[in-house]
């Protein structure tokens, strides 16, 4: 049995610590001091202006709601309202007063989660004896959402404001004695099962619903308690094609589905700063696959996953696969070679689009060379022979011509029967750094346009394409063990461009670019 470790740690060290710690924290509650301030003298002045908000109106618009309802830019710190909206924060507003059941797929940094919070504050001050639950994947994450709503009830003009009781937990509106509203935050990951389902709700908010550990368990006990003419809220990314969030999506009624939900997914453009410039701007500074995540340009890659995502789960790679015909001398493929230097696979993989469906890309073909036990090596003459053969030809035996491929051994070599004619090959791609000297040797041949495969960027658009494609099942595979072994253990990386994890374990990606 190991024995603890005893660590022994300089008291000034932890002096220093808790001292940090302090004030952090202490900083922390300035910013919010200084926020709420600068809310309560934006108020003042608004009223010293005499503008003053018509009750009515915002009871009967949760539109003219958002106008006087503030919050802070948790970028800048700045408090704001709605007043000016963004594109997408205008359709969200007036897709949630159409649709009580609303599924609001988010990108990055569109202020969807301000704008439920705003709706929360607006179903607890006009609904009579409203409860509103609010449900994120902690604890700690759901009383953060309930501070946001704090904040805006506390600080919206006086004509709106209710009296209030708030908690970290739990915050209560009296419009009356008898009329008590109530907005209370819930963790999803309770181990006594999905928390505050004993009460009815009149509005339920699902915030992140694919990080929560079961999201299907937390929708499904969630809209039990949502009564007729109440209405539920799920506003999150995605997280990969095996989460629940992608079915739930595919309900969505205006999707095809029979669910109440109504799907609304607003892409990167839907904010007044984002051009293409910020655009490529941002995707020099991320992985592609980040750049799916934080500014998806349609719902498939906003669903496609975050960075701790398997890289494609094992149910979309299986349904991907496809008999496939043998493939003829003809038909135009690319092939992809990635080197092994020591104790990894030299992998080759055959590209060509799909006989029965010219819009697809079919994996035709793959072969893989081990390392040597005893060196950790690989003799790369046999990869390199087998593409020069794919390429140009070689005997009937499988051997390409040239000293340094040819099999002494070969009756066929031997004889000169270099007869076999070559495939269709278009394209060879390549990773640079193992394969620079072969590549001069391709190029030299003049078989094929012979381009490297840049281990930055372009790696990163690959796998990223091979990813989505797989999720569109667009790409089709015969099931070769190694291959399927090798998605299998790969998983989204978050590092940057030239320190990339994507594709460990033998993965090649598919230049889809050179369609």
């Amino acid at each position: 049995m190991q024995r603890a470790r005893k660590i022994e740690v300089e008291p000034a060290r932890v002096d220093r610590f808790i001292t940090d710690v302090l004030v952090r924290a202490a900083l922390g509650r300035e910013r919010d001091r200084m926020a709420e301030q600068a809310a309560a003298r934006a108020a003042e002045e608004l009223e010293a202006e005499g503008a003053a908000p018509d009750v009515d109106a915002c009871r009967a618009s949760f539109v003219e709601w958002l106008r006087w309802w503030p919050f802070k830019n948790r970028e800048t710190g700045e408090v704001l309202t709605f007043a000016s909206m963004w594109p997408g924060q205008r359709d969200l507003a007036e897709i949630m007063m159409e649709n009580p059941w609303v599924f609001a797929l988010k990108a990055g940094k569109l202020g969807f989660t301000e704008e439920e919070c705003a709706w929360d504050g607006w179903i607890a001050r006009f609904r009579p004896n409203a409860r509103i639950h609010i449900y994120s994947k902690e604890a700690e994450s759901a009383k953060l959402i309930l501070s946001f709503v704090r904040f805006g009830l506390q600080n919206i003009h006086h004509a709106l404001r209710l009296p209030m009781k708030a908690g970290t937990k739990v915050l209560e509106l009296e419009a009356d004695p008898l009329d008590i509203r109530t907005i209370a935050a819930y963790p999803s990951n309770s181990s006594k099962g999905t928390p505050g389902i004993d009460q009815t709700a009149t509005h339920v908010h699902l915030d992140e619903l694919s990080h929560v550990e079961d999201p299907e368990t937390l929708y499904s006990d969630a809209s039990t308690i949502v009564p007729p003419g109440g209405s539920l809220h799920v506003v999150t990314r995605g997280r990969g094609e095996g989460v629940y969030t992608k079915e739930l999506w595919d309900m969505c009624h205006n999707n095809g589905g029979g669910s109440k939900l109504f799907g609304f997914f607003a892409d990167w453009r839907q904010r007044p700063d984002r051009d293409e410039d910020w655009y490529h701007a941002e995707a020099d500074n991320r992985p592609h696959l980040g750049m799916m995540y934080f500014a998806p340009r349609t719902p498939d890659e906003a669903l496609a996953g975050d960075m701790e995502s398997v890289y494609i789960p094992p149910d979309v790679w299986a349904a991907c696969r496809a008999e496939l015909p043998e493939l003829t001398l003809t038909e135009p493929i690319i092939i992809a070679a990635d080197a092994g230097v020591t104790h990894d696979l030299y992998a080759v993989v055959a590209v060509s689009l799909d006989p029965s469906n010219d819009q697809h890309i079919a994996i035709r073909a793959v072969r893989t060379w081990a390392p040597d036990p005893a060196t950790g090596r690989i003799d790369y003459s046999k990869p390199e022979g087998f593409i020069k053969f794919i390429a140009t030809g070689g005997c009937p035996l499988g051997h390409a011509e040239g000293e340094e491929w040819q099999d002494p051994d070969c009756p066929e070599c031997t004889a000169g029967n270099f007869t076999f004619p070559a495939h269709n090959v278009i394209q060879f791609t390549y990773d640079k750094y193992q394969l620079e000297s072969f590549s001069q040797h391709m190029k030299a041949a003049g078989v094929c346009w012979v381009d490297e495969f840049d281990q930055g960027t372009e790696r990163l658009v690959g796998d990223a394409n091979m990813a989505l494609l797989a999720r569109q099942r667009r790409l089709v595979h015969p099931g070769d063990p190694q291959l399927d072994a090798a998605v299998a253990n790969a998983a989204m990386g978050v590092k940057r461009v030239g320190d990339i994890p994507i594709g460990q374990g033998g993965m090649v990606a598919v230049p889809v670019r050179a369609r």
